[in-house]
């Protein structure tokens, strides 16, 4: 899979925050994409268009491309990463599922075997595209919204489990994510990516 510099975020909570600006100050092209029932978490960065980030990571003010809560603009770039509570995977992906279409890749970080729920919504639905459903077993870093328009990366994880469906894209789409999740901060270090069998494997870690 060639690397994407343009990326989708869906979600406005701590960690998409972290993650947009991380990459946003990396040089990704990052759009916001919030579900409507969650505008509000984006109001904070109407004015400007950008988070702060401080901590281990990259520092500054990133700015974010597009703010939007249309799923058919968020589904504009190939590559989605929805990160979210566990009980937002099934809203978003009733969301977003009738703007998928070939070439899609959609990850969830961490998944908890939502790739598969969010997998089954989008073909219950009626979409049958050719799109690759992912899932990590945990979040990259450890960070938190610590003010309004800000957010703080304590630490970066040291590893991530990745698990893909169909499984034959495991290789494809674990490139893509070593290279996101890499930090280039002051903390000088990077998420190692395991790629597990499937993503029920991936899901039901020890």
């Amino acid at each position: 899979m060639k690397t994407m510099r343009s990326i989708t975020i869906l979600g406005g909570g701590n960690t998409a925050f972290a993650v947009a600006a991380n990459l946003a100050l990396r040089g990704y092209d990052i759009t916001l994409c919030e579900h409507p029932d969650f505008a509000w978490t984006l109001d904070p960065l109407r004015t400007t268009g950008q988070i702060k980030l401080v901590g281990v990571a990259e520092q500054g003010r990133a700015p974010i491309a597009r703010l939007t809560t249309d799923a058919q603009v968020g589904c504009e770039n190939d590559l989605l990463l929805l990160i979210v509570p566990a009980y937002a995977h099934r809203p978003f992906a009733e969301f977003v599922a009738p703007y998928l279409r070939d070439g899609h890749t959609v990850l969830i970080t961490p998944g908890t075997l939502g790739a598969l729920e969010f997998a089954h919504i989008v073909r219950e639905g009626g979409n049958h595209h050719a799109i690759t459903f992912a899932e990590t077993d945990t979040a990259p870093y450890v960070c938190r919204k610590t003010a309004p328009d800000t957010a703080t990366i304590w630490g970066v994880v040291s590893g991530l489990g990745l698990g893909v469906f169909p499984a034959t894209e495991s290789e494809s789409v674990a490139e893509v994510v070593q290279e996101l999740f890499t930090v280039n901060g002051r903390s000088g270090t990077q998420s190692a990516i395991t790629p597990y069998p499937n993503v029920l494997a991936c899901g039901f870690r020890p």
